[in-house]
This record gives C-alpha cells, sequence and structure tokens, in this order.
C-alpha cells in the first residue's frame, strides 16, 4: 500500500488523494490488569504450582496466552531473560542467581503440592 502511495505521489506526480482500504484491522493494545487486580488474582489461586506460574509471568510481563504458549515447557531463564530486551544488562552473576532463586522456588512449591519432581 505505501509503495502504491509513493509510486503515485512521487513518480507519476499525481495530486490526487490516495485512498486505499487496508485489509488489516488496525490492532490495539493489550489489556493490562491494575496491580491490585493482579494481586486479587494471586490471592485466590490455592495451588502452589499455578500461583508460581502466575507470579512469575506476571512478573515478566507476559499475557496470558504468552504464559500458555509454553504449554510446560520450561526453558533456563538464562535464554528467557535474554529473549526479552530490557534484561540484557544482567551479568552472569546476577543471571546465576535468579535461576538459583527460581529453582529454590520451583522444588518449593513442588514439595508442598506433593509432587517431588524436579
Amino acid at each position: 500500500m505505501c509503495a502504491i502511495k509513493f509510486y503515485y505521489r512521487n513518480v507519476a506526480k499525481s495530486n490526487q488523494k490516495i485512498e486505499i482500504a487496508s485489509a488489516e484491522e488496525p490492532k490495539g493494545l493489550p489489556v493490562v490488569l491494575s496491580r491490585s487486580k493482579v494481586e486479587k488474582i494471586l490471592l485466590s489461586v490455592k495451588n502452589y504450582k499455578h500461583k508460581l506460574l502466575l507470579s512469575l509471568s506476571c512478573g515478566a510481563g507476559l499475557r496470558l496466552s504468552e504464559s500458555i504458549a509454553g504449554k510446560g515447557n520450561l526453558k533456563p531463564l538464562r535464554e528467557y531473560l535474554m529473549e526479552q530486551g530490557r534484561f540484557k544488562n544482567l551479568t552472569e552473576e546476577q543471571i546465576n542467581e535468579l535461576q538459583d532463586w527460581v529453582n529454590t522456588r520451583w522444588k518449593r512449591c513442588l514439595d508442598r503440592a506433593g509432587n517431588n519432581q524436579s
């Protein structure tokens, strides 16, 4: 569409107004929950695994669809953080500390849920 407008304005030197219908619907911004709504959701969850998943997802800025898309395929925290542009300033030591913290919390949640898997 931009190429057609460019052609008519700059190459053909046409002064006519060019209106071309777009096939795409403009995308709106995603819905962002307030802190109080997120807190209410987290307090309503009783299962420790689910609470941890939701807490980590919300903390990482993921939407529900992005959280579900993994379908249980856990990837190392380092890999996830490097995909997120805002975490590129973290040092290896900081990433390792975060990974240890997540592993500890995950193990604690699994133990509370009665599941001794790693």
